[in-house]
């Protein structure tokens, strides 16, 4: 019986962090059902929505990845991770080693640490065929 409710409980806490996501509300980044609030929280270290491309935000069960319009003085624009599973969450900037640009390939839970890896532009081949790197975020 205990295993069973143990069982019921993760499932609704995972449920309600898969619920989370980061949205633009009033021109404030803000993330919904984040940590354990039920109610909207304005992302800490960030400027007004309209400064992200909030529409192409990598969302993962722990963590949103969004990024910085910098227009053409860096086209890859900069990239902040924000940790879904905080009361309080923060945007933190990651360095991505370059102004190249890059799509996102893939993204991966492992023990407590999330994954993202990109593949930068390849100029040469005029597509995303250049190298990979991956970001560990914890």
């Amino acid at each position: 019986m205990i295993k069973l409710i143990i069982a019921l409980f993760l499932s609704l806490v995972s449920t309600a962090v898969l619920a989370s996501k980061i949205i633009d509300k009033n021109d404030q980044v803000v993330c919904q059902q984040c940590g354990n609030n039920t109610v909207d929280i304005v992302v800490k270290n960030t400027n007004e929505a309209s400064n992200y491309t909030l529409t192409s935000t990598i969302e993962t069960p722990d963590y949103a990845f969004i990024r910085e319009d910098m227009g053409t003085s860096c086209p890859s624009g900069g990239w902040y991770a924000i940790d879904k599973t905080e009361n309080h969450p923060k945007a933190k900037q990651f360095a991505t080693g370059s102004c190249d640009e890059f799509e996102v390939r893939k993204t991966w839970k492992a023990r407590k640490t999330t994954y993202l890896k990109v593949q930068y532009y390849n100029p040469k081949k005029g597509n995303f065929s250049g190298k990979t790197r991956t970001f560990e975020f914890h």
